[in-house]
This record gives C-alpha cells, structure tokens and sequence, in this order.
C-alpha cells in the first residue's frame, strides 16, 4: 500500500451511499463488508458476502440493488478473505438469478485475499516452557456463539483431574445481531459469579488493550475457539502467530486457517443449520445439541493434551511457518498495491 501514490479512502459499512461523506481528492475506495454507491473506483474486502446477506424479504430489494453495483465496471475488484467466503459469496449471486454473463464479470474481478498478520513473538522463543500447568486461552467477544461456555465446561470437567489454567479474555458479551440466542443476561450473571468463584484456575480479562492481548499470549500453551459460528476466526491468526496451536471446530473458514498438523480439529462441519443463509440462529433444541456435540469432542482433545504435554511443542514452529506463508503483511502489502495501481482513475466520470 506504501508503493500506491494515489489517494484511498477506507471504511466500514454494510450499504451505504457515500457521496455526501467522501473527501473530494479521493481516488479509490477500499471498504470492508461494504459496496459503495459512488461514481469513484472501489474495492471491496469481505469476509462473508458482499453485501452482507440475511434471509429477509424486505433486506432482499436493497441485495439486489447492491449486486447492481458490484456488476458495474467502477467496482474494480472483490477480495473475499476465505475460500468460504468466496463459495458463499457465489451462492448469494447465484440465488439472486445473476445472468452468466454478469456471473463471469463478477468472478474475474474477485480474488481470495487471506488477511495479514505479523509474528508476535520472538522465534528464537518458541518452545515455550511448559511447567506444571498448562494455560489455554480463548479471545473473543459474543462468548456464547465462539464457543466460551463451552470451553470454561470443559475445562471444568478436568480440572480437579490435571492441572490446569484458563485465560479468558472477553467482555462476556452474548452478541445482539442474532435473532435467537439462548444464553440470556441471567446467565452471563451467573457465569461472572462462576469465574469469581474459581479464580483459581481462570484468569479473566476484559477491556484492555491489544497490545496486553499479546503479552498475555505469550505465557500461554493453547488457543481455544470452539466456534457455534465464525466467518473466519481471526483470533486464531493472532494466537498462531504467537506460537500457540489452537483447537477450533470446523465451522465456516476455520478448516483453511487450522488443521490436525498446527493444531486440532474439532469435526462438526456435517452439522447443518435449518436455513443454510442464517448464521448461528439456534433455537433452544439445536443449541444443546450442538453444545453436547463439541463439549464432548473438546473433552477428548483436552484430555490427550494433559496426559501428554509433549504433542504441544512439534504445532508451535509449524504455527508461524504458515502464519508466514499464507499471511504475510508484506506479500498483502504489495497484492493491494497492485490492485490500486491497475485502476485507471483518469478514465473515471
């Protein structure tokens, strides 16, 4: 982005008509989960679909109007962060009636662009030491969907068995997007007391900074993400590029960022939602069955870690090998300077 000498705009929205906010010496636009309703050149980063899709019949005139957009020439290149996202994304064109011709548009100007992430330790350090505890982490907000209750349960059903160490980093929220949730602030009340309570073996972080975040991973052994639901997972990058393996489901793009070598599995990618569209909307049945499900797996990856610590240390270095690989701020750097430079701005109304 350094090498591009143009002027580029970027921002965050679902759908919006950005004329009468836009700076006047704008040459391109970069947005995020956005399209832009603009006469100015424009890319789009994305990581479920472009636009943003719920199963909504009023929503359903605005997706139209959007993909209108996106089919036009000022929209220069589409760059979802998966393969996931990009299946999905040809999923939504595709249930929108999007004639050939505009589908072969679209797809030569789309482009999987996986997000940046640089190491955040040394390398020299990556063999952690591991003493008597093992401490996991989790990171993440909305602490039902990632999977959080999960994980404090199943580290609570081993704890009194191995000696372990829970860092929690979170603000405990239970997400407000999602028309069913079945965890309720009753619930999170008590899970606050449950922490307090064994204060122990969880250490709880909320509200603090990024930059703390990393320091705290640096004292840790494993990720958790028992995800009911995540787009990507980027906590995981920043956990991997600690050096920490993580043990994630394989919901939506987590089998592309983690494996068996770098990390653990948890297989519940056979577990349809009822409405393909939705997004971790769970009534009461389905959520309990699905917690069952991963809490019992998540149980058996936990408990062959604490009897052999030993399978840890062989997934660090293989961590930020593909941190490196696939996830190169540098290499991401110069694919977007790339992608601005190609943009003819001279030609544009």
């Amino acid at each position: 982005m350094k090498k591009y000498n143009g002027q580029i705009y970027m921002d965050i929205a679902v759908f919006y008509s950005i004329k009468k906010r836009m700076p006047s010496n704008i040459d391109i636009l970069h947005s995020f989960n956005s399209v832009c309703c603009t006469n100015k050149p424009w890319v789009v980063t994305f990581e479920h679909t472009c636009p943003g899709y719920f199963e909504n019949k009023l929503f359903s005139v605005f997706v139209k109007r959007a993909i209108k957009y996106i089919i036009d020439n000022n929209c220069k290149k589409l760059l979802p962060i998966s393969q996931w996202a990009y299946n999905r994304e040809l999923q939504l064109l595709k249930k929108y009636d999007v004639s050939d011709m505009e589908l072969k548009a679209i797809l030569e100007k789309t482009e999987i662009l996986y997000p940046p992430q640089e190491i955040l330790i040394d390398e020299e350090l990556i063999f952690k030491t591991i003493t008597r505890e093992i401490n996991f982490v989790f990171i993440g907000n909305d602490i039902w969907r990632k999977g959080g209750i999960v994980a404090i349960k199943a580290l609570a059903n081993l704890k009194d068995k191995y000696p372990v160490r829970l860092i929690l980093v979170s603000d405990l929220s239970i997400g407000g997007a999602l028309k069913n949730c079945c965890i309720t602030k009753k619930d999170i009340i008590a899970l606050k007391k449950y922490i307090k309570n064994n204060e122990g073996w969880i250490t709880w972080y909320s509200g603090i900074s990024n930059k703390e975040v990393i320091n705290i991973l640096k004292t840790c052994h494993v990720g958790l993400l028992p995800t009911f639901g995540d787009t990507f997972g980027f906590s995981v990058l920043e956990m991997q590029a600690a050096g920490i393996p993580c043990i994630t489901t394989n919901r939506e793009a987590l089998s592309e960022i983690n494996n068996s070598d770098v990390g653990w599995i948890l297989d519940i990618a056979s577990l349809k939602e009822q409405d393909e569209w939705s997004f971790c909307d769970y009534d009461e049945k389905s959520y309990n069955c699905m917690e069952n499900i991963i809490l019992t797996k998540l149980n058996l990856i936990l408990e062959e870690i604490l009897i052999n610590p030993d399978v840890i240390m062989p997934k660090v270095p293989l961590c930020i090998r593909r941190i490196k690989k696939y996830h190169s701020p540098e290499v991401y750097a110069q694919r977007l300077s790339q992608i601005y430079s190609e943009v003819d701005i001279c030609n544009v109304i």
